[in-house]
């Protein structure tokens, strides 16, 4: 993973307000690997929510898997995960802004 991050906020008793990380992906084994962006958030808790988009490449073509991660009751995080067959949906091109 290579990842940068920002923390945000005023350092008091040394925490900040919120860190944002986003970061690339690659996993691998003998049979292929995925790739995919990570982006991430946590609080002044430690609190993080995450979500990381994979693509299937070698023996993964044609599947992608898509993980979340969010604070649990017990304040550990909780993961929540798919592993879907097919192309990830393309992301639409952003609205354009009324005319004035």
């Amino acid at each position: 993973m290579v990842s940068d991050f920002e923390a945000y906020g005023e350092e008091a008793d040394g925490g900040v307000g919120a860190v944002v990380v986003t970061a690339t992906w690659l996993l691998q084994d003998d049979e292929g690997y995925w790739t995919g962006p990570w982006n991430a958030w946590c609080d002044d808790q430690n609190h993080c929510r995450a979500t990381v988009t994979l693509t299937g490449h070698g023996a993964y073509v044609g599947v992608y898997a898509v993980l979340t991660e969010g604070p649990g009751e017990d304040g550990d995080g909780t993961t929540t995960d798919a592993i879907l067959a097919g192309e990830m949906p393309p992301v639409p091109e952003a609205p354009e802004l009324p005319a004035d």
